[in-house]
C-alpha cells in the first residue's frame, strides 16, 4: 500500500505561524510559485506557507550512542525509589555534562536510549 504525503498550506495570518517561534522557517511560495525559505516572523498578510518537510533522523545503533556519550563527556545519575525497600530499585537516569542536568527519564530497559537518542535529535536538527 503506497503512503500517501500530504502538505497543509495556509495563508498567513491563518494557519500554524501564531503557534510556531518567530525564528523557525516555513516554506513560501514565491511570484513564480516556487518555494522559498522565510522566517515565521517575516511572513506578511497574504504569503501562502506551509512547514517545512523534516528530513527522517537516521536510525542510531548502539555504537553511536555510545560515541555521541563519550564525545560529549556525559556522565549518568541513578535515582533510587524511596519508597522500595531494595537499595538496587532504581526509579530514574539523569543525564549530565559538566554537572548540569540535561535530561532525566524514567529507568527501564531502553532509559540510556531514550535519554541520549533525543540529545542526539536537538544537535541534528
Amino acid at each position: 500500500m503506497k503512503e500517501q504525503n500530504t502538505i497543509t498550506f495556509y495563508t498567513y495570518p491563518e494557519g500554524i505561524a501564531e503557534s510556531m517561534g518567530q525564528d523557525e522557517f516555513v516554506l513560501v511560495r514565491n511570484a513564480l510559485g516556487s518555494l522559498d525559505t522565510k522566517f515565521v516572523g517575516d511572513l506578511v498578510l497574504g504569503d501562502y506557507y506551509c512547514e517545512r518537510i523534516p528530513q527522517p533522523l537516521p536510525p542510531r545503533n548502539a555504537d553511536d550512542i555510545l560515541k555521541y556519550i563519550a564525545n560529549n563527556g556525559l556522565s549518568f545519575n541513578y535515582l533510587l525509589d524511596d519508597d522500595k525497600h531494595s537499595s538496587e530499585y532504581y526509579k530514574a537516569v539523569e543525564v549530565h555534562r559538566d554537572g548540569d542536568i540535561l535530561c532525566m527519564v524514567e529507568y527501564n530497559n531502553n532509559c540510556i536510549r531514550n535519554a541520549i537518542e533525543p540529545l542526539m535529535d536537538m544537535d541534528e536538527l
